[in-house]
């Protein structure tokens, strides 16, 4: 029998989706670089990096806790010390029975080049702090060749759930070709109904999702049936 695993708690590194729709738009570039508080405190968790239809974009989604804030950004650069491209963040909540999510924020990131090009970003607000600024690699771009994606299903919360991360993000790390990121299968968090347990599966695959992208399928565990109401 597996043992249920007590996800990481916000901004906690471990050794490193329901799906959202609104577009938004790119800003401006601003002149000068960000450079977010260094060890300063956040309530950004969950984030996630997902392909966008063009290989231009990437979107980004990441929650917060105890907030009404429903506007945050997203800075971005070519290098760690050059965050000098700015998105808005939009964020909403939604509420099932007797639950009510954290503020749920979406930003789309645009005018990336193709190829696995390595940029940094961090997501977050002055209000609500911002996350650890990380790498990620853009999409590997149409066409290519040799392309590995790490696919696996049935991925659950468990302490060897959070090992199929960490082996992910082991695999990514030791690629010497062109990623194509993760692909899931489906059946992810396992909530069967129980709405927290999508927070605290946020929470664990954020090891790897913040900076490798993630694509899913429809599992049985994801379909939510209007007439039984058994599965959300």
């Amino acid at each position: 029998q597996q043992q249920q695993l007590s996800p990481p708690k916000s901004g906690e590194m471990v050794g490193g989706l329901p799906c959202f729709v609104t577009v938004l738009v790119c800003l401006a570039s601003l002149g000068d670089a960000f450079v977010p508080p260094k060890d300063a405190a956040t309530t950004v968790e969950q984030i996630g990096l997902n392909y966008d239809a063009s290989v231009s974009k990437m979107v980004v989604t990441f929650a917060s806790f105890g907030t009404s804030e429903t506007t945050a950004e997203c800075w971005y650069g070519t290098s760690p010390d050059n965050l000098t491209e700015t998105v808005s963040a939009t964020g909403q909540t939604y509420t099932l029975k007797d639950y009510t999510s954290p503020m749920l924020f979406k930003a789309t990131l645009d005018g990336l080049e193709s190829g696995n090009k390595v940029y940094y970003y961090t997501v977050g607000s002055e209000a609500l702090g911002y996350s650890k600024v990380t790498p990620f690699k853009s999409h590997p771009g149409v066409g290519t060749e040799g392309v590995t994606f790490h696919v696996y299903g049935d991925i659950g919360q468990t302490n060897n759930s959070l090992n199929t991360f960490l082996e992910v993000v082991e695999n990514e790390e030791g690629l010497t070709g062109p990623s194509g990121g993760i692909v899931s299968m489906g059946d992810l968090s396992y909530a069967n109904g129980d709405e927290p347990r999508w927070d605290t599966f946020g929470q664990m695959r954020q090891v790897a999702t913040d900076h490798i992208p993630m694509l899913t399928t429809l599992g049985n565990h994801e379909w939510f049936d209007d007439q039984a109401k058994q599965f959300t």
